[in-house]
């Protein structure tokens, strides 16, 4: 089994990896801001607060480690508001974590959580390959294309995981935007979410440009990581599920 180190590992996304990596046996450190929530944890996952931006608390967290998992980072809205604290956080982050593993720990292996937004708004009617180039349309895309190079042309051993959105099968209150056009295909997912929390779709808020979501060839890597697991049924019965015991309270 192997030492993993996950940044962001209090985030949502972070502890959904380090549940799923501590239950196949892994040894799980958790870095994030000292700030950050770390209630919940599953037990055995160590907790380890630290800065991206710290030379000495890098060096700390990889030492001995044999995967980083890299997923902290300033999310839109926030890196579209601040550009400069998404610069700092998820470029200048990034080159200073892969010079510390570069310095101190350049056998691990460096798994990096990028994005499709590095791929701009959709322009194709059939599904989104690796072989279209960067066209970054925001700030927050901005900052996953530079950061990829960063880690491209680090030597290191390294993956890079182009992630779509995320939805987590637990009631959260919608977005004061959703972050799509309405006849984009995330629309039915709203459609269904609003459903099933009794609220007309039709109330439902969009943005008004189109937003990173569409169909995007895996390649073959799904029967690589095998990362689907759910069907979408599964996700909406597992939603309901949850909203359900919360109304049940």
């Amino acid at each position: 089994m192997a030492t993993v180190l996950v940044t962001g590992g209090a985030g949502s996304m972070g502890r959904l990896v380090c549940s799923r990596l501590a239950a196949e046996g892994h040894a799980i450190r958790a870095f994030d801001l000292a700030t950050a929530n770390f209630d919940g944890l599953d037990d055995g996952i160590s907790v380890l607060p630290g800065d991206l931006t710290s030379k000495t608390d890098l060096k700390s967290a990889i030492e001995e480690v044999d995967v980083v998992v890299h997923l902290a980072a300033i999310l839109p809205p926030t890196a579209d508001e601040q550009v400069e604290l998404a610069r700092l956080v998820n470029v200048h982050g990034t080159k200073m974590l892969v010079e510390s593993m570069k310095s101190n720990n350049a056998n691990a292996r460096l798994v990096f959580s990028s994005s499709v937004s590095v791929y701009g708004a959709p322009t194709v009617d059939t599904d989104v390959t690796t072989s279209l180039n960067y066209d970054p349309d925001d700030n927050y895309a901005v900052t996953k294309a530079d950061s990829e190079q960063i880690i491209v042309n680090s030597g290191l051993d390294y993956c890079v995981l182009r992630i779509s959105g995320v939805a987590i099968p637990v009631f959260q209150e919608p977005p004061a935007a959703w972050p799509f056009l309405p006849d984009q295909k995330g629309s039915q997912y709203v459609a269904d979410y609003f459903e099933m929390i009794d609220v007309d779709p039709a109330d439902a808020i969009y943005q008004s440009t189109a937003g990173h979501f569409a169909w995007y060839s895996d390649e073959g890597g799904n029967n690589t990581l095998k990362y689907q697991h759910n069907s979408y049924p599964d996700y909406l019965a597992q939603l309901q599920e949850d909203i359900d015991h919360l109304m049940a309270e």
